[in-house]
Formats: C-alpha cells, sequence, structure tokens
C-alpha cells in the first residue's frame, strides 16, 4: 500500500535531522516505557550520530512506498542488517485466526521457525508480556529454542502502537554480549515508526475495506433497486397478461358457449367460422367436416376467396395428402411456421407460409379438421394452439352430442314405428301377409329403399313379399337366385348373422335385383335359433346402411320371428285340432266349418260342388270277430286310400264312427261318378293283418243346388242315398 504524497508516518515527509529527531522521539515515547527497562546510556547523544540518523530517515523514505505490512517488516528487517552486519533480523506478525507469530520479513538469513506460539521461547514472551527481551547469551535462558545452529544472542523487541501489540522484531547474532543499549533503543525506535506504519496500513486497509463496503452497499442498492423496478414491471406485466389472458378466457369461454348452443352441424360450422374470423381475427380459415356420422368429411366452411376445389378435397382427406391429409391419418395436431421447409405441405394458390390443423376428433373418429393459413411465416404461437384445441375439442363435444340426440330421436322414432307395426301385425295369421303388410309399411318409413322378404318352408326357400317386384315375378326371381347359388339374404339366413355389405359390387354373392343397388342389409329372422327367413334392404347409395339401422331391423327380425312362430305354431294345433286323431285325415268339426264358411259362399256364387257319404260295409263284425285293433286298422287304412284316389280333387274327412265324407269342388257329374269308383277301387284293393278280410263302403252322392241349398240340406240328401246303397247291398245279399 502506497503512502505516497501523503505526510510521514509523524506528519513529515523529508524532513531535516532536527525534524527525524523529532520523529524518533515521538517515536520513542510511544514505544510505551520500553526505555525504562533498559540501563541505557544518555539518548540524545546516541541517537543524534550520523549513522543512526540516515538509517531512520532512510528507513522512513522507504517504508512511506510499501504498500503491505509484509514490505514493511521487510524494510525494518533490511534497517537492522545493516546496521548491524553480524545480525540475523526477523519481523514476526501475530496471525489472530491461527493464534500465533507469522514471519512477515528477514534479513540476512532464511529463518527456519515461520509461525510461534504465544509464550514460546524468547519472541513468544516478549509478545506476551509486552517487553524488550536482551539475551546476550542464549544458552542460559530456559525459553530459548534454537533457530539457527550458531544463535549466541537475541534481542526481541514488541512492536506496539498505541497499546497495541502487532507483533515481535527479533534479532539474532553468532556473538555473545554482542547487543548494545544503542542497539536497544535503536530497535525500539525502529519498531515504534513500524508499528506506526502497521497501523497506518490497517487503518488504510479498514477505510479501504469501509470505502469497498460502501461502493459494494451503493452497488447492492442500486441492483436492489434496479431489481425492485423489474419486479415491478414483471408485476405490472403479469397483471397485464393476467388481465389479458383472464379476457382471453372469456372470448374463449363464450365462443364455447355459443358453440354448445347450436342445435345442428351446419350452423355450428357456421358459428365456429364466424368465431373464427370475428373474435380470433383468423381472416384465412377452412373447416372440414360431417352433416352426420356416417357422411363422409367434406368442405363445410371457406372464408370469402379461400376455398378449395372438390379434388383438392378428395386428395387431401381421403388421399391423406398434405398438412390436412397428416392430420387426418394422425388425428394429431400439425403446427407449420414455415412452409418452405415442410415435407407435407402442399403448394396452393394462397401464398401459404404458415399452416395450423387440428382434428376434429373423439374417441378416434374424426368429425373433421380446423385450418387456418397464413402469408406470413412464424405466425403461430402457444396462444393460437391453445385457441384452436379448444375450439376443436368444443366442436367434437358439440358434435357428438348432436349425433347422440339425432340417434335417441331416431331410436325413439324407430321403436314407435316398430311399435305401432307390430301392432298392425299381431292379428294377422298369415305369415306371407305378414310378410307383405311389412313390406307396406316399412316403404312408407323407408320411401328410398327397396325391400325384400323371404320365407322358409319347410326345406324351401322363397321370396314372399317385395316393395321393387310385383308378386307374380316372386317365385321366378326366387329360383333363378337359389340356381345361382347367391343371394346375400341367404347367406345371412344361413349363417346366422346380419350382413351390412357397403359395396355389393364388391361381394361375390351379392344376386342383382334392380341395377340401382349399390348398398344391401340382410338381417335373418330367428326364432329361439330356428331360422325362419331374412328381409333384404337395398339402396342406391355406397355405404346407406349404419349400425342404427342394423339395430332397427334387428329388432324388426326378432319381432317377425315371433308373429312367424307362433302362427306356425297356431297352425300346427288348428291342424291338429281338424284332423281325426286315429286316421290323420280331417274330422267332422273342420268338414262341417269348411261346408258352412269355404264351400257354401262359392257355391252361391254359382260354383259347383258336390259331397260323397260312405259308410264301411259291415264294420261293427269286423270289430266283434277280430277286435276294435283290426278295426282301427281297417278305418286307418281305408282312411288313406281313399285320401289318396281323390287327391287335390277334394276334401276327405271322417264324418264320425266308420263314415266318411268327401266334398269335391268344381267338379262335373261324369267325373263325380269316376271318382266314386276311385274310392270303390281303393278300398277293394287294400290288405290288411287279417288275410280273409276285406274292405267295402255304401256311398251316397248330392250335390249344392239341385239336393239343396246349405250344407244340411246337402248333407241330409247324401245320408239318405248313401243308406239307400246300403239297403240295395243288403238286399243283394
Amino acid at each position: 500500500m502506497s503512502f505516497g504524497n501523503r505526510p510521514g508516518i509523524f506528519g513529515i515527509d523529508g524532513c531535516p535531522t532536527d525534524d527525524v529527531m523529532r520523529v524518533c522521539e515521538g517515536a520513542k515515547d510511544v514505544a510505551e516505557g520500553s526505555e525504562k527497562k533498559l540501563s541505557v546510556h544518555p539518548w540524545d547523544d546516541r541517537m543524534k550520530t550520523p549513522q543512526g540518523q540516515d538509517l531512520l530517515l532512510q528507513y522512513l523514505v522507504e517504508v512511506d512506498k510499501a504498500e503491505t505490512k509484509e514490505e514493511a517488516c521487510s524494510l525494518a528487517a533490511k534497517i537492522i542488517a545493516e546496521k548491524t552486519s553480524f545480525s540475523r533480523p526477523a519481523v514476526y506478525l501475530w496471525n489472530e485466526r491461527e493464534g500465533c507469530l507469522e514471519l512477515a520479513g528477514y534479513a540476512n538469513h532464511d529463518p527456519s521457525v515461520r509461525c510461534i506460539r504465544s509464550g514460546q521461547g524468547i519472541c513468544g514472551r516478549c509478545y506476551r508480556t509486552g517487553e524488550a527481551q536482551v539475551v546476550n547469551d542464549v544458552l542460559l535462558d530456559p525459553d530459548y529454542f534454537p533457530d539457527m545452529s550458531d544463535t549466541q544472542a537475541e534481542l526481541s523487541v514488541p512492536i506496539v502502537w498505541h497499546g497495541r501489540v502487532f507483533g515481535v522484531m527479533d534479532v539474532e547474532a553468532a556473538e555473545r554480549n554482542c547487543f548494545h543499549e544503542t542497539d536497544v533503543r535503536f530497535s525500539t525506535l525502529l519498531v515504534g515508526i513500524l508499528a506506526s506504519v502497521l497501523s497506518h496500513i490497517d487503518a488504510e486497509r479498514e477505510l479501504q475495506e469501509g470505502l469497498e463496503r460502501s461502493r459494494a452497499n451503493r452497488r447492492n442498492l442500486t441492483l436492489a433497486q434496479q431489481a425492485l423496478n423489474r419486479s415491478l414491471e414483471t408485476l405490472l406485466e403479469s397483471k397485464r397478461e393476467v388481465e389479458s389472458y383472464s379476457q382471453f378466457k372469456q372470448i374463449l369461454l363464450d365462443a364455447s358457449n355459443e358453440l354448445f348452443r347450436c342445435k345442428d352441424p351446419e350452423s355450428l360450422y357456421d358459428v365456429v367460422g364466424k368465431v373464427l374470423r370475428e373474435r380470433f381475427g383468423y381472416q384465412r380459415s377452412f373447416i372440414f367436416g360431417r352433416l352426420r356420422r356416417a357422411d363422409p368429411v367434406t368442405t363445410v366452411f371457406s372464408y370469402r376467396a379461400f376455398s378449395i376445389s372438390p379434388e383438392e378435397e378428395k386428395e387431401y382427406v381421403l388421399g391423406k395428402k398434405g398438412i390436412i391429409g397428416k392430420v387426418a391419418a394422425s388425428l394429431e395436431p400439425y403446427i407449420c411456421n414455415d412452409t418452405s421447409k415442410d415435407p407435407y405441405f402442399r403448394p396452393d394458390e394462397f401464398g401459404t407460409l404458415s399452416e395450423i390443423a387440428f382434428p376434429v376428433s373423439h374417441e378416434n373418429f374424426l368429425w373433421g379438421i380446423l385450418v387456418v393459413i397464413s402469408e406470413k411465416i412464424n405466425v403461430f404461437s402457444v396462444r393460437d394452439v391453445e385457441i384452436l384445441t379448444i375450439l376443436a375439442n368444443s366442436m367434437a363435444l358439440v358434435l357428438e352430442n348432436i349425433a347422440n340426440v339425432q340417434m335417441l330421436q331416431r331410436e325413439l322414432q324407430g321403436m314407435r314405428f316398430l311399435h305401432d307395426l307390430v301392432n298392425a301385425l299381431s292379428g294377422e295369421r298369415d305369415n306371407v301377409e305378414i310378410s307383405r303388410k311389412t313390406v307396406s309399411l316399412l316403404t312408407s318409413r323407408f320411401p328410398d329403399t327397396s325391400i325384400y322378404i323371404w320365407l322358409k318352408f319347410g326345406e324351401e326357400c322363397r321370396m314372399v313379399a317385395s316393395s321393387a317386384l310385383p308378386s307374380e315375378e316372386l317365385p321366378r326371381e326366387s329360383r333363378r337366385i337359389i340356381e345361382q347359388g347367391r343371394g346375400l339374404a341367404l347367406q345371412a339366413l344361413e349363417s346366422g348373422e346380419i350382413c351390412n355389405t357397403p359395396d355389393v359390387r364388391q361381394s361375390p354373392y351379392y344376386a342383382e335385383v334392380t341395377s340401382e343397388t349399390l348398398a344391401e342389409l340382410d338381417v335373418p329372422i330367428y326364432h329361439q335359433k330356428e331360422p325362419l327367413g331374412a328381409i333384404a334392404l337395398e339402396r342406391a347409395k355406397v355405404g346407406a346402411f349404419s349400425s342404427e339401422d342394423e339395430e332397427l331391423f334387428h329388432v324388426l327380425s326378432r319381432h317377425l320371428g315371433a308373429l312367424f312362430s307362433v302362427n306356425r305354431l297356431l297352425d300346427v294345433e288348428e291342424e291338429k285340432a281338424r284332423r281325426d286323431a286315429l286316421t290323420g285325415i280331417w274330422n267332422r268339426r273342420f268338414l262341417i266349418q269348411y261346408l258352412q264358411e269355404t264351400v257354401e259362399p262359392r257355391t252361391k256364387e254359382g260354383e259347383p260342388c258336390c259331397i260323397v257319404m260312405g259308410d264301411m260295409w259291415k264294420f261293427k263284425d269286423v270289430n266283434d270277430t277280430y277286435g276294435h285293433g283290426v278295426g282301427d286298422e281297417v278305418l286307418i287304412k281305408s282312411a288313406q286310400a281313399m285320401a289318396a284316389a281323390v287327391g287335390d280333387r277334394g276334401v276327405v274327412g271322417r264324418y264320425g264312427g266308420d263314415e266318411f265324407l268327401v266334398i269335391l269342388g268344381g267338379v262335373s257329374p261324369e267325373e263325380i261318378e269316376k271318382i266314386v269308383q276311385d274310392l270303390n277301387r281303393s278300398l277293394e284293393s287294400l290288405r290288411f293283418s287279417v288275410s280273409s278280410l276285406r274292405a267295402y263302403a255304401n256311398f251316397g252322392v248330392a250335390c249344392f243346388g239341385e239336393d239343396g241349398k246349405t250344407s244340411d240340406d246337402v248333407l241330409a240328401t247324401a245320408d239318405r242315398r248313401m243308406y239307400e246303397s246300403k239297403g240295395k247291398r243288403i238286399e243283394g245279399h
């Protein structure tokens, strides 16, 4: 540390000899009475020797240039060494942190001791007592510990300034009794000057540190003020951002609320386009979407001149080309802030340099795509992503809600329709007629659909009703389709599964009925795993049938299956009720009902009809002779023979006991006579378990019109004539 341009340590700079003496006197006084401990000669004469004054003056001049304590201490040691060439001076300063005296300067030798504890050795004792120590024979001093091997005498003087002990000036010599009073006094004055210098160095260091602390405090204060200003600015900016974000969120909330008020996809797309333009300032935007779930994705909104052609639309959406195609394929948003570097971008006529596209999707179903373009690069930010994400998600939810509401409405309408249809069919006993009525009702509900119903009759399957073909063509078309081994309806009936064919041109089983058909839905009609028929529906549009259609017609097929099955069961039960339990031919109840409900109305319209009443000859004798088992055998075989003889020319039934009735409609008298002969021959040819037994019958014939107008009249006439025939046979025997 430099003391340049400042006064000397004692307020003098380049002082004359007298002034130096005054400085020396001051230094002597400050040494706090150390001279009182020594018996010395008068001071003034000694210190006024030219050599001592010159050395002190030299030290004052040189120490003024010292910048550190070490430099000041080294200069002091050098002065001592120059004054006494045989001495080896060293200066030790107290290190408070280490708790010891540390070597700070030396001359004429390199001390081996670098650190001395308080009270250790002659130096430690000097520091501890604060008094000068003169030892002219170190071997006699119990505290001495060797530094140099040839040391014989040692002088230690405390470095004191205003009561503060800085350290010790220690001088060793290789001669005994070499230190005189003048050496002690000179050293005392020198260390007094050194102590003053050390004190000033500490003061200046403390002052400098204070100044540095002050500067640091000012800097810290400035930095704190700057930080405070920045914090305040950040706070204000955050407040502005919060207010802006709050306004932005409110705009988004208002926009979302407006979207959720839409009742159909068309109004939704218009509202979104308006929101993009007016609320968020997107002047170049497109919306691709569906009007219904089953519809393809097409352009549903574009602003002003910013639109694309159907060819581009097909290429982007269906062909999965460009950024739009990538979004359609991945269902992930895509942001491009520089189209010149984007591998997916397809050049357009709008000068697009930035493009952002968001899928409008719900549970991996693509409802549409939201697209915004710009003629500038690096336009889109996180805020744009947030806006379009919320809009796209809101659109998807609204479209799903609309679709679900519409689906529920359609399902409700479908259930009402099915309820009305089933009610309309529930009283019908004929399955073919049920099929025709079903086709008629379905056609009124689905006018754009060609409808066909197939029914099974045993092992045979026939088309029995159609909205596209006249009834007389149905048998021929049925045979044609069956002979081709094709028909999607027959495939569905065979597999028992609903068959929805989006494009019949791609199916090898399709059998063309009408050339306009492109899509077909075939629903099997089953009841308790029994195949009863199938419903076939055709439309002139690819992919025209949805899962909702499948569900609707599946429910219908179940109802029809139940109706068909009940009617079949009733037919079987009615058949049983109309049949004779023993012979299997029609019974008396059916014969009377058939005469009254079928034959009589026809005869009133002029249609001819006759009946033949037959009685087995001597049947009672058969029972009495051979038993009722043989009698039953005769009745069963006779009934079967007569039914076979009549065939489809009439109706054969058991009238009661051993009497049979044959009803013949639309036959002439000649034909009746021939039929009676056939009946006789069929009976006479019969053979029974009793080989000698033969069957014969007596017949009576009566016709409506000439023999009576009512069934009762005609039956009475036939019965009378039968007994007349029986009487003649008895007389003949």
